[in-house]
């Protein structure tokens, strides 16, 4: 009973800090975007007009949460995970899921392993043909270290296996492929959509930029720009960019399940420290990784500044 007290209290009080915070940022006079009276009467749970699909350990989350504080933008907080997993519950259920927006708003929902699936993309496609998509890519190099550390909490029986140790288990030339072979999936997707209804962006500038990648986005969502350099700080311990927590635009992710309220970080789970690579390794990695990396770039007409690879890329 006494754990269960606890848990209820930190739960109410973080409701409380939250609606605080709200309170707080909702007084500052600032120039806002307003909801009219009309639209907040017409609010409904509308199907998603774009969906972030893919990949895993790319920044799917930082994506959809920086997005989100588009004034235009909503996303539901969880991955409902339709066209994959939950496509027998209906396209009722799926609509359910999806917060209450505005007629001018769009809903962007996020499953990184839509991308997974033809079937799963086929699912999408009769759902609305004309769906927007929204894709990132990571440095394979850095991919690799996400997915051990994530692997590394999540499982008990890895705490003491090197990051080595878990490559090579893993089967390195088979699994370095695996995680980085991007293209293979995106020219699938191209098979069942056609390419301008993709938006392909780097985890890496996303971390470096975020304004730049949300402008691009709000250009290929056809909405006006919205988010400027303030909205974003630099945290120096993170060593990224998280929200700033005392512009009334965190108004927008204050109830986002995947961001700190009082940092404006995304929560610990998200950014974990990476493990450092042996020399002779990290050659390995990039010799393995280098074709498909070359491969993607061909594919989607644009390369990103990734470091080890940069020498290799014409």
């Amino acid at each position: 009973m006494v754990e269960n007290f606890a848990t209820n209290s930190g739960a109410e009080k973080n409701v409380n800090m939250r609606q605080t915070r709200k309170t707080e940022l909702s007084d500052k006079n600032v120039n806002i975007r307003q909801t009219t009276k009309t639209e907040l009467l017409e609010r409904a749970r509308r199907l998603p007009k774009a969906l972030i699909i893919g990949f895993n350990k790319c920044g799917t989350a930082a994506l959809r949460s920086f997005l989100s504080i588009h004034p235009d933008i909503v996303s539901p907080n969880r991955e409902p995970r339709y066209f994959s997993n939950n496509y027998n519950q209906g396209l009722a259920w799926y609509k359910s899921q999806m917060p209450l927006s505005t007629s001018r708003q769009i809903t962007i929902e996020k499953s990184p392993n839509y991308i997974k699936e033809i079937k799963y993309l086929r699912r999408i496609y009769d759902m609305d043909p004309q769906v927007k998509l929204l894709v990132i890519v990571r440095n394979p190099v850095t991919r690799l270290q996400s997915e051990y550390s994530h692997e590394k909490s999540k499982y008990p029986e890895m705490v003491s296996m090197s990051y080595s140790e878990w490559i090579y288990i893993n089967h390195i030339e088979r699994f370095v492929v695996y995680m980085s072979d991007y293209a293979s999936e995106i020219r699938q997707a191209y098979s069942v959509f056609p390419e301008e209804q993709f938006l392909i962006v780097s985890e890496e500038d996303l971390e470096r930029d975020p304004v730049s990648v949300i402008r691009q986005a709000e250009t290929f969502l056809n909405l006006q720009p919205a988010v400027s350099n303030d909205v974003f700080v630099f945290n120096e311990k993170k060593g990224f960019y998280c929200f700033n927590t005392s512009h009334p635009f965190f108004l927008s992710v204050m109830d986002n399940w995947e961001v700190n309220t009082l940092t404006g970080c995304l929560v610990e789970s998200k950014g974990r420290e990476h493990p450092s690579y042996d020399p002779q390794l990290l050659q390995q990695v990039v010799n393995i990784s280098l074709p498909c990396v070359q491969d993607l770039f061909r594919l989607i007409h644009k390369k990103f500044d990734w470091k080890y690879y940069n020498s290799y890329i014409d």
